[in-house]
């Protein structure tokens, strides 16, 4: 038991740290909660002094920790002193733990940070393990008599296999629609940013549409499309595809996994819901509880998917599967030529324009390139460029609070190439044909699920399961996209850090808080 003075506020949270570090969380996540809740008892204690008693209870659940402060006074939401400002970094936290939930029960406010332990094992060496028996088991299959290794995989994996892949469908089809609704609503907050939210946005889209032009062209060249670059296109097959996102029921879409139908409710139900926010407000709650369960949901299919790895890469090398690995390697190859050309684009356009050596924007934009390749998480950046945005890059710090969180949230381009790629080299190695007209109404599938696809993990995963089943790609492909996301993932996040420090620089430019001195310094 302790009480809000000082003192005990101090050892309340080195036993927090304590608990934290044991529960093998990141120094940098115990910093940030640490740092958090401190913030938000000094606020009770501002407002009933410190002789109120609190109390400190941790509880683990199927793999998480659950990390909950009990204060025992009057009920009181520290929460809502977050400013309209702080919505995005606050989002970017709370999905991370570091901003706790907040309810008054039984006379005491209680603070719940629900936080992701660390396994043992970081996902991407389970995942090689799982690569590497696959492989192994399968070579030693060969010698099985062709009776017994049919058993194998028809009767034992396949099943398996089979309903990993449709609950991970059906788990990606809830994580997309939640996401996507609970955004709009959040982007109500932007009212009261102003010119700096509506310019910020407005250039995202505009890039990421710019980029989804040259995607359809490149890609139209480098992939086999139906009817080949001097083939008749088809406008009467793209107007019916366009025409049939409107669902004829609201169960349809997710009984499918029709990406476009569910991308159609979500911003047709959020935008509805955006416009009486009050009235909504029970409903809201309920959505926003649903999508933390389906989070949690998807961490636990993430957990299991090391072993559809393991049956993919089994069946492969058994010779029990047809996947052809020819257009392996164009997947991280694409990604990282596209998303370096990408960004050297940008940059080259921003030193043009503010006249300054490209060497110097390269120079000051590499720590959080570096720390989001090594790491594959931007969120590991998050501090670290919004410092060097406001000392290094010379942008205001009102813009950087509001900008960094906001372009990390939504400011993907080089996830949609990533998405774009790894669904062309799946459809070529499975030989499904990609017509022209498919190959745009993807891209433009790909541009909104890039901006709603949350900063959560297995995020990326669900936009695949969504775009190889509106395409007939088997989700066996899956695997072989898990396989290389050891490579991927680093260069889409900290291509995503840098692009959103770059496309800061123009908007603030724009809008005139850009210190053109330090930029060029």
């Amino acid at each position: 038991m302790y009480n809000l003075s000082n003192c005990d506020i101090e050892k309340l949270s080195g036993d927090l740290t304590s608990i934290l570090e044991s529960a093998r969380v990141s120094s940098q996540g115990c910093t940030k909660i640490r740092l958090t809740a401190e913030e938000l008892l000094l606020k009770y204690q501002e407002k009933f002094g410190s002789e109120t008693e609190l109390s400190l209870i941790h509880t683990k659940r199927f793999g998480k920790l659950y990390i909950t402060l009990q204060i025992n006074c009057d009920s009181f939401n520290p929460l809502n002193d977050f400013s309209d400002e702080d919505f995005w970094l606050q989002n970017i936290l709370q999905s991370l733990g570091y901003v706790p939930t907040w309810r008054y029960k039984n006379s005491r406010n209680e603070l719940c940070f629900p936080v992701r332990c660390e396994s043992r094992l970081p996902a991407w060496v389970t995942t090689l393990i799982a690569c590497a028996l696959g492989i192994i088991c399968g070579l030693a299959a060969r010698m099985l008599p062709g009776e017994v290794l049919s058993v194998l995989t028809d009767t034992l994996f396949a099943p398996v296999s089979s309903a990993v892949m449709g609950f991970l469908g059906a788990v990606s089809a809830m994580l997309i629609f939640l996401s996507i609704v609970n955004g709009i609503i959040g982007m109500g907050n932007l009212a009261t940013l102003n010119r700096i939210g509506k310019e910020l946005i407005l250039r995202i889209i505009l890039s990421m549409l710019v980029l989804g032009v040259v995607i359809v062209i490149v890609f139209g060249l480098i992939f086999p499309v139906s009817g080949g670059v001097g083939g008749g296109f088809d406008f009467g097959t793209l107007w019916g595809m366009i025409l049939d996102i409107i669902p004829s029921s609201f169960i349809d879409p997710f009984n499918g996994g029709n990406a476009l139908q569910i991308l159609f409710l979500s911003f047709v139900i959020g935008f509805i819901m955006l416009r009486s926010v009050n009235a909504f407000a029970p409903i809201i709650d309920v959505m926003q509880g649903l999508y933390q369960i389906v989070q949690d949901m998807m961490v636990l299919v993430l957990d299991v998917l090391p072993l559809v790895v393991f049956i993919s890469l089994f069946n492969l090398f058994s010779g029990s599967s047809d996947i052809d690995l020819g257009a392996v390697y164009k997947f991280p190859l694409i990604q990282l030529v596209f998303s370096l050309a990408w960004l050297a684009a940008v940059i080259l356009r921003i030193c043009l324009k503010q006249k300054m050596k490209p060497s110097v924007l390269v120079k000051k934009l590499l720590p959080t390139f570096l720390v989001g390749l090594s790491t594959a998480s931007s969120n590991a950046t998050l501090s670290d460029s919004m410092d060097i945005c406001e000392n290094k890059l010379g942008i205001s710090p009102k813009l950087v609070k509001v900008g960094i969180p906001l372009s990390y949230s939504i400011d993907k381009p080089t996830g949609m190439i990533m998405i774009m790629a790894g669904t062309m080299c799946m459809a070529q190695m499975f030989s499904v044909d990609i017509s022209w007209s498919a190959l745009i109404t993807m891209t433009l599938t790909a541009f909104l699920l890039a901006i709603a696809a949350p900063a959560v993990p297995g995020s990326g995963i669900s936009v695949m399961t969504l775009l190889f089943t509106v395409y007939g790609i088997p989700l066996e492909a899956l695997s072989v996209i898990i396989s290389l996301d050891v490579i991927t993932d680093r260069i889409v996040t900290s291509s995503i850090v840098t692009n959103a420090q770059l496309d800061l620089i123009q908007v603030a430019d724009r809008l005139g808080d850009l210190n053109k001195d330090t930029l060029r310094s």
